[in-house]
């Protein structure tokens, strides 16, 4: 896993916008579905990657430095898509939430794997 804590403040952003009923879930997944294209390009650049492998790999994070869950995008959009009730999904939100504040236990992690 390669750090890609360049795109923190991009998630952390469409967080925000997500958790403020600016934005939709679909529309925020679909934005970060875009970071991701990116860090491929950018991880592909200057190094001799088949497109199948590199198609494979993706962004993941972590919500805080101790957290045992890599999440990628797929598994947010899951969890945030399941019902209300969900543990998941309540957990999910309370990282994102924490994510977004400024309490430095909670600063989410980027990676490219």
């Amino acid at each position: 896993m390669t750090k890609f804590n360049h795109y923190r403040f991009s998630f952390e952003n469409q967080f925000f916008q997500y958790l403020k009923n600016q934005i939709s879930l679909i529309k925020m997944i679909t934005k970060l579905y875009e970071y991701e294209e990116k860090a491929r390009q950018e991880y592909a650049e200057g190094k001799s990657i088949d497109s199948e492998t590199l198609q494979e790999m993706g962004l993941c994070f972590r919500f805080f430095e101790n957290d045992t869950t890599i999440n990628t995008i797929r598994n947010l959009e899951e969890y945030l898509q399941s019902i209300p009730i969900h543990n998941n999904r309540k957990t999910c939100i309370e990282f994102m939430n924490e994510a977004i504040s400024n309490d430095t236990d909670f600063e989410l992690q980027i990676y490219f794997a």
